[in-house]
Protein backbone atom coordinates (compact mmCIF):
# COMPACT_ATOMS: atom_id res chain seq x y z
CA UNK A 1 0.00 0.00 0.00
CA UNK A 2 1.18 3.35 -1.28
CA UNK A 3 1.45 5.93 1.51
CA UNK A 4 2.39 9.61 1.08
CA UNK A 5 3.26 12.38 3.04
CA UNK A 6 2.26 15.96 3.25
CA UNK A 7 4.15 18.32 4.94
CA UNK A 8 2.61 21.52 5.20
CA UNK A 9 5.25 24.48 5.46
CA UNK A 10 3.37 26.90 3.89
CA UNK A 11 2.34 29.55 6.79
CA UNK A 12 3.74 32.77 7.44
CA UNK A 13 4.49 32.18 11.08
CA UNK A 14 2.64 35.09 11.70
CA UNK A 15 2.42 34.54 15.54
CA UNK A 16 6.58 33.20 15.89
CA UNK A 17 7.36 36.50 13.76
CA UNK A 18 10.02 34.74 12.15
CA UNK A 19 9.89 31.57 9.81
CA UNK A 20 9.58 28.56 11.64
CA UNK A 21 10.40 25.92 8.88
CA UNK A 22 14.26 27.28 9.46
CA UNK A 23 14.04 26.61 13.36
CA UNK A 24 16.63 24.99 14.43
CA UNK A 25 16.29 21.49 15.36
CA UNK A 26 19.07 19.11 16.77
CA UNK A 27 21.76 19.57 13.55
CA UNK A 28 19.00 20.69 11.49
CA UNK A 29 15.97 23.41 10.53
CA UNK A 30 12.42 21.94 11.62
CA UNK A 31 11.55 21.16 7.77
CA UNK A 32 14.23 19.08 6.81
CA UNK A 33 13.61 17.09 10.85
CA UNK A 34 10.24 16.23 9.49
CA UNK A 35 11.14 15.08 6.22
CA UNK A 36 13.92 12.94 7.64
CA UNK A 37 11.10 11.48 9.61
CA UNK A 38 8.73 11.17 7.52
CA UNK A 39 11.53 9.56 4.93
CA UNK A 40 12.42 7.03 7.90
CA UNK A 41 9.09 5.97 8.25
CA UNK A 42 8.36 5.09 4.82
CA UNK A 43 6.18 7.48 3.25
CA UNK A 44 6.43 7.82 -0.19
CA UNK A 45 6.21 9.91 -2.07
CA UNK A 46 6.82 12.96 0.72
CA UNK A 47 5.36 16.30 -0.66
CA UNK A 48 6.76 19.40 1.12
CA UNK A 49 3.91 22.52 0.52
CA UNK A 50 5.89 25.87 0.35
CA UNK A 51 4.06 29.41 0.64
CA UNK A 52 5.12 32.32 2.61
CA UNK A 53 9.02 31.68 2.81
CA UNK A 54 9.77 29.14 0.12
CA UNK A 55 12.39 31.44 -1.19
CA UNK A 56 13.65 30.89 1.48
CA UNK A 57 12.99 27.30 2.43
CA UNK A 58 13.24 25.51 -0.68
CA UNK A 59 17.30 26.10 -1.13
CA UNK A 60 17.77 23.95 2.18
CA UNK A 61 16.02 21.21 1.77
CA UNK A 62 18.93 18.82 1.30
CA UNK A 63 16.05 15.66 0.76
CA UNK A 64 15.04 13.61 -2.43
CA UNK A 65 11.33 15.01 -2.07
CA UNK A 66 8.80 16.85 -4.13
CA UNK A 67 7.99 20.26 -3.46
CA UNK A 68 4.98 22.40 -4.46
CA UNK A 69 4.73 26.04 -4.01
CA UNK A 70 1.58 27.15 -2.94
CA UNK A 71 1.34 30.44 -3.99
CA UNK A 72 -2.45 30.95 -2.70
CA UNK A 73 -1.51 30.28 1.03
CA UNK A 74 -2.54 33.60 2.54
CA UNK A 75 -5.88 31.99 1.85
CA UNK A 76 -6.18 29.52 4.67
CA UNK A 77 -4.35 25.65 5.19
CA UNK A 78 -7.31 24.45 2.73
CA UNK A 79 -5.08 26.17 -0.33
CA UNK A 80 -2.05 23.91 1.09
CA UNK A 81 -4.05 20.60 1.15
CA UNK A 82 -5.24 21.07 -1.89
CA UNK A 83 -1.69 22.05 -3.36
CA UNK A 84 -0.52 19.10 -1.41
CA UNK A 85 -2.67 16.60 -2.73
CA UNK A 86 -2.79 17.74 -5.94
CA UNK A 87 1.28 16.80 -6.28
CA UNK A 88 0.46 13.06 -5.46
CA UNK A 89 0.22 10.65 -8.00
CA UNK A 90 -2.84 8.44 -8.89
CA UNK A 91 -1.63 5.47 -7.20
CA UNK A 92 -1.09 6.45 -3.81
CA UNK A 93 -3.64 4.92 -1.36
CA UNK A 94 -3.41 7.01 1.56
CA UNK A 95 -1.76 10.34 3.03
CA UNK A 96 -0.03 11.59 5.97
CA UNK A 97 -0.35 15.18 6.88
CA UNK A 98 2.50 16.13 8.80
CA UNK A 99 3.33 20.28 10.53
CA UNK A 100 6.92 21.49 9.79
CA UNK A 101 6.59 22.91 13.50
CA UNK A 102 6.43 19.46 14.99
CA UNK A 103 9.77 18.40 14.44
CA UNK A 104 9.68 15.97 17.65
CA UNK A 105 7.04 13.52 15.99
CA UNK A 106 8.51 10.30 15.89
CA UNK A 107 9.24 7.44 13.47
CA UNK A 108 7.01 5.36 16.39
CA UNK A 109 4.11 7.71 16.48
CA UNK A 110 3.99 7.34 12.63
CA UNK A 111 4.16 3.78 12.35
CA UNK A 112 1.72 3.19 14.67
CA UNK A 113 -0.64 5.32 12.61
CA UNK A 114 -0.06 3.36 9.65
CA UNK A 115 -0.49 -0.07 10.91
CA UNK A 116 -4.30 1.21 11.95
CA UNK A 117 -4.44 2.96 8.97
CA UNK A 118 -4.06 -0.22 6.55
CA UNK A 119 -6.20 -2.40 8.45
CA UNK A 120 -9.44 0.08 8.50
CA UNK A 121 -8.67 2.30 5.95
CA UNK A 122 -10.42 5.28 8.17
CA UNK A 123 -8.93 8.71 8.87
CA UNK A 124 -7.03 8.22 11.76
CA UNK A 125 -6.23 10.97 14.27
CA UNK A 126 -4.37 10.81 17.33
CA UNK A 127 -5.70 11.41 20.71
CA UNK A 128 -2.80 12.76 23.50
CA UNK A 129 -4.10 12.31 26.74
CA UNK A 130 -7.62 12.47 25.06
CA UNK A 131 -7.29 15.50 23.26
CA UNK A 132 -6.95 15.67 19.36
CA UNK A 133 -3.91 16.23 17.18
CA UNK A 134 -1.48 15.76 14.47
CA UNK A 135 0.06 14.04 12.53
CA UNK A 136 -3.43 12.81 10.69
CA UNK A 137 -3.78 9.61 8.47
CA UNK A 138 -6.34 10.40 5.43
CA UNK A 139 -7.62 7.62 2.91
CA UNK A 140 -7.56 8.40 -0.83
CA UNK A 141 -11.69 7.69 -0.37
CA UNK A 142 -11.68 11.28 1.52
CA UNK A 143 -9.17 13.01 -1.41
CA UNK A 144 -12.43 14.72 -3.22
CA UNK A 145 -14.19 16.20 0.00
CA UNK A 146 -10.41 17.48 1.20
CA UNK A 147 -10.22 19.47 -2.87
CA UNK A 148 -13.61 21.47 -1.34
CA UNK A 149 -12.10 22.47 1.31
CA UNK A 150 -11.55 26.77 1.32
CA UNK A 151 -10.33 29.21 3.62
CA UNK A 152 -8.44 28.59 6.92
CA UNK A 153 -10.53 24.83 7.21
CA UNK A 154 -8.06 22.00 7.82
CA UNK A 155 -8.80 18.28 7.85
CA UNK A 156 -11.04 18.25 10.28
CA UNK A 157 -14.12 20.17 8.66
CA UNK A 158 -14.83 16.88 6.54
CA UNK A 159 -14.41 14.20 9.38
CA UNK A 160 -17.99 13.99 9.79
CA UNK A 161 -18.10 12.58 6.07
CA UNK A 162 -16.10 9.24 6.96
CA UNK A 163 -14.65 6.79 9.44
CA UNK A 164 -12.77 8.10 12.14
CA UNK A 165 -10.53 5.65 14.12
CA UNK A 166 -8.71 7.18 17.48
CA UNK A 167 -5.04 6.65 18.40
CA UNK A 168 -4.68 6.96 21.92
CA UNK A 169 -0.79 7.96 22.39
CA UNK A 170 0.59 8.56 26.12
CA UNK A 171 3.06 11.04 25.41
CA UNK A 172 1.45 14.30 24.83
CA UNK A 173 4.74 16.08 23.71
CA UNK A 174 3.91 14.88 20.42
CA UNK A 175 1.18 16.87 19.73
CA UNK A 176 3.34 20.07 20.84
CA UNK A 177 3.91 22.43 18.05
CA UNK A 178 6.16 25.61 17.71
CA UNK A 179 3.34 28.49 17.16
CA UNK A 180 4.91 30.79 19.24
CA UNK A 181 8.54 31.18 20.75
CA UNK A 182 7.20 30.09 23.86
CA UNK A 183 6.31 27.09 22.56
CA UNK A 184 9.43 26.65 20.85
CA UNK A 185 11.37 26.82 24.10
CA UNK A 186 8.83 24.12 25.65
CA UNK A 187 9.46 21.58 22.94
CA UNK A 188 13.25 22.42 23.10
CA UNK A 189 13.32 21.90 26.71
CA UNK A 190 11.44 18.70 26.31
CA UNK A 191 14.05 17.01 24.46
CA UNK A 192 16.91 18.55 26.06
CA UNK A 193 18.04 20.66 23.42
CA UNK A 194 18.53 23.65 25.53
CA UNK A 195 17.48 27.23 25.47
CA UNK A 196 16.84 29.33 22.33
CA UNK A 197 19.55 31.86 20.92
CA UNK A 198 20.11 34.22 18.21
CA UNK A 199 21.53 31.00 15.81
CA UNK A 200 18.62 29.35 16.63
CA UNK A 201 15.91 32.09 15.48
Amino acid sequence: MSIAAIILAAGESSRFGAPKQLLTWEKDNLVNTVICTALAAGLSPVVVVLGAYAGQVQPTINQPVHVVINTSWAEGVSTSIRAGLEGLPDDVEGVLFLHADQPQVSVTLIDAILRLARQRMAIVKPLYLGRPGNPVFFPRASFEALKTLRGDAGGRQVMGQFRVLQLEWLDETMGWDADTPQDYARLRQAYGLGPITEDKI
